[in-house]
């Protein structure tokens, strides 16, 4: 295993958040549903939200939950939690899709290639990729980002609750 100097893991770790921050403020100034919590209709002003003040929409199974934190005409951010051993199925999404890892860790398979992912770890798939995800024996939690809404729809037919 290669050892990278912390400064600049400290470094890089902090330009993706800055990216990703930028990200939800775009998608935010142009957020179309607030039900998932990003506030505005399009071409509304910037919105900031924390993602404690969303609601968690549940997974059916209960094994996985979404925060929204801002979904555009052109983007979706959600914090995205998974609980250990969880596993999600193959399928495809229509949009790109790029995950970051913040806690957890697990197996990651992109096209029949597996990657084994921990924090620190952003995972790119392309649209149309057929992709599996199993979580390992803690919570996984990560930045979820779709270059399209509409492969975030998945998430329309979870069931929303909130904790203060």
């Amino acid at each position: 295993m290669l050892s990278r100097p912390p400064a600049l893991l400290r470094l890089c770790h902090a330009a993706l958040v800055l990216a990703v921050a930028a990200l939800v403020a775009a998608c935010a100034s142009s957020a179309t549903t607030a039900r998932h919590g990003a506030v505005g209709a399009k071409g509304s002003a910037a919105t900031v939200v924390h993602a404690d003040s969303v609601a968690k929409l549940l997974s059916p199974s209960g094994a996985g939950s979404v925060r929204v934190l801002a979904r555009g005409d052109n983007a979706f951010v959600a914090r995205l939690r998974l609980a250990a051993n969880a596993k999600i199925p193959v399928h495809r999404d229509a949009s790109e899709e790029t995950i970051y890892v913040l806690e957890g860790s697990g197996t990651m398979t992109i096209d029949g290639r597996e990657y084994t992912v921990r924090p620190g770890t952003a995972i790119f798939m392309p649209a149309g990729a057929e992709v599996s995800f199993v979580n390992g024996p803690s919570d996984l939690v990560a930045l979820q980002v779709f270059a399209d809404p509409t492969s975030a729809s998945k998430y329309d037919s979870w069931r929303g609750i909130r904790r203060l």
